[in-house]
């Protein structure tokens, strides 16, 4: 794990595909915690390194297309962080994100979903039903503690999609 840290500390744009060619090893391995936390480490470089943010992207999506499950939704959290980190930036790839929502069963994953859908809704032709897709999936609303805002955000959003809610 240490070395983990060590490798996201030393991450440069010059030796980042070598970087990411090692995390994306750990993160296709057999211990589940591990490969989560080389997922997260991928974002943290992406966060990290603005100019190779779209190289950790693509990195992400790949491993999103592997469809392990744990990979999957770690992925989809980490992205999260870096469509904050980088609003507007990355939003082609939310329809490759939305194609996953049936399998998610982990509340954090979810959440991070319905958070996505809620900031670009105004962008996402079928927001309303995706939404009901994730709420339906199973409760993540009590599991969750900002599973409700993001409802009423969201919702919010529908009805008046040119008012702005929060940033």
């Amino acid at each position: 794990m240490e070395k983990l840290e060590i490798m996201i500390k030393l991450a440069t744009d010059r030796n980042i595909d070598q970087v990411l060619l090692e995390f994306k090893g750990y993160a296709t391995g057999v211990d589940v915690d591990f490969v989560r936390k080389a997922v997260r480490a991928i974002g943290r470089c992406a966060i990290k390194l603005e100019r190779a943010a779209e190289r950790c992207i693509s990195v992400l999506l790949e491993l999103i297309k592997i469809k392990v499950n744990y990979v999957v939704q770690e992925a989809i959290i980490v992205i999260k962080d870096i469509f904050r980190r980088y609003s507007n930036t990355y939003e082609s790839i939310i329809a490759t994100l939305c194609e996953s929502l049936d399998t998610l069963d982990e509340p954090e994953a979810k959440a991070s979903m319905i958070w996505r859908i809620s900031e670009y809704a105004e962008r996402i032709d079928n927001a309303d039903k995706l939404l009901v897709n994730i709420a339906t999936l199973s409760s993540v609303h009590h599991s969750h503690p900002c599973f409700y805002n993001i409802i009423q955000q969201l919702s919010l959003k529908l009805i008046n999609p040119k008012k702005r809610l929060c940033s």
